[in-house]
């Protein structure tokens, strides 16, 4: 190998290096693939704290917070802010008169603290002087009733919580 093909070979191997570490920069702040302390940063930038949840679920609440900051309040932007937060529950918005909505979380049970989170997105997301109510379903314990006339339930019995999204 003579002098020229060297300075190449060497040239080459430090510039792949130097592609490798920003690549591993770079990839480390997407939303997708950053983890720990550079999902906190990310969301810093975005304005959404972590209030202890896992990086999957604040990956979720980072990009609800990115469509709520760009949001213009009308009927998709909000299912699809919720969409983010709980991408395997089916969403219903229902427009009441006057400047009011409901949305429903149509799984078996929501937890307290998920449905505060989507209440908070609902509250940002929704245009100043429009009331919006979030209804999910909590489950209570089990019974059973055994009724005259040889009447029974014996199963889960579920009851609806409703959550008036005001700031």
């Amino acid at each position: 190998m003579n002098n020229l093909e060297t300075l190449l070979s060497t040239y080459v191997a430090e510039t792949q290096e130097l592609e490798t570490a920003m690549q591993e920069v770079l990839s480390d702040r997407w939303i997708d693939s950053s983890v720990g302390v550079q999902l906190d940063g990310l969301g810093r930038i975005v304005g959404r704290d972590r209030a202890g949840n896992s990086d999957n679920t604040y990956r979720g609440l980072i990009k609800a917070q990115i469509a709520i900051n760009a949001g213009t309040s009308i009927v998709q932007d909000i299912v699809s802010i919720l969409e983010l937060i709980l991408p395997s529950v089916t969403i219903k918005l229902v427009q009441e008169y006057p400047a009011t909505f409901s949305v429903y979380l149509l799984q078996d049970v929501i937890l307290e603290s998920t449905a505060s989170l989507v209440a908070d997105a609902i509250n940002q997301s929704r245009a100043g002087g429009v009331r919006a109510f979030l209804n999910y379903q909590i489950a209570s314990p089990q019974f059973k009733l055994d009724g005259a006339g040889g009447a029974v339930f014996d199963g889960a019995f579920y009851l609806i919580a409703t959550i008036d999204c005001r700031g």
